[in-house]
């Protein structure tokens, strides 16, 4: 139904690729090599059980999207803005921390710009990687106007669904992924949804 979900296959196997082969990808013009690791990344059992996960987990993934779709977290004119400086991302920031705990994450915490952060550590002796996705939207009516996201002909209707949040959406299908295929890497992944 969500064919553009087979996004987060294409992101699980690229963090797998740069994660599990420090050191090993070139600025060469020839990548040979760094196609002999993708593929050789790509065909780990962990890398498959993964990629698996996701073609199977279609339901669950639209949940998410409907949920964080729902958590209405429009930006605030410069106008309207708190005396913090920002508007109303907090129901939002909230939701995703929470999701980003029950994945597992660890030093998972929202800061003062309600930017939403955690990670997933690695083994040791890879380079971090941050996967990042902006979780506001435009206002385009009040925050008190009650949000019921649903899908119909094969798309997902609410605020923002084809903004961000839809990368936000594929960061934790990239995250269930990894954990679902008990996929270990080298280096940290950060995963961070800001406003």
């Amino acid at each position: 139904m969500f064919r553009r979900m087979k996004l987060g296959w294409y992101v699980t196997a690229g963090a797998a690729l740069v994660l599990a082969a420090p050191g090993e990808l070139s600025a060469q013009a020839d990548v040979t090599r760094e196609a002999a690791i993708a593929r050789s990344v790509l065909q780990s059992p962990g890398m498959q059980r993964a990629m698996a996960y996701v073609d199977a987990s279609d339901s669950e993934t639209i949940q998410e999207w409907k949920s964080l779709c729902n958590a209405y977290a429009p930006s605030a004119l410069q106008s309207q803005m708190s005396q913090q400086g920002f508007g109303n991302e907090i129901n939002r920031s909230r939701l995703l921390y929470r999701m980003l705990r029950r994945y597992g994450l660890e030093k998972g915490h929202i800061d003062d710009a309600l930017n939403v952060i955690g990670s997933r550590r690695g083994t040791g002796g890879g380079p971090a990687v941050v996967l990042n996705a902006h979780h506001d939207n435009v206002a385009l009516w009040p925050a008190s106007q009650p949000i019921e996201a649903f899908v119909a002909d094969g798309r997902m209707w609410c605020p923002a669904a084809g903004d961000d949040i839809m990368g936000v959406v594929q960061m934790l299908t990239v995250l269930r992924a990894l954990n679902a295929g008990k996929v270990k890497t080298r280096g940290d992944i950060w995963f961070v949804g800001f406003t």
